[in-house]
């Protein structure tokens, strides 16, 4: 890991990266597979007012995580190079309820 030293100007943070090759390093092949984290929110999980969508708040969204709802999960391998049905296919292999939904 590369160390970071910051300084604070007039109410501003800049972040300097000690390392410049870090980032040519973690950067990754374009339509290499990677490990997604994902949340599944169904429509009882979020507020709709005045056609605007709220997300829920932390603690809410901790609950939604726990394993017993099925709504979580990680490491879903996921590409750029995938088309939409592709997509739709590890979704719903991932979440089976997903399968009857649009």
């Amino acid at each position: 890991m590369a160390a970071q030293s910051i300084t604070v100007m007039e109410s501003s943070v800049q972040f300097f990266d000690d390392d410049s090759n870090t980032a040519k390093r973690m950067k990754k092949e374009p339509g290499a597979v990677t490990g997604k984290s994902i949340v599944v929110l169904k429509e009882s999980d979020v507020i709709t007012r005045n056609e605007m969508v709220f997300m829920p708040n932390t603690i809410e969204m901790a609950q939604l995580k726990k394993p017993e709802k099925g709504q979580f999960k990680t490491n879903v391998q996921i590409s750029s190079k995938m088309t939409e049905m592709d997509i739709k296919s590890v979704l719903v292999e991932t979440f089976p309820f997903l399968a009857y939904r649009r």
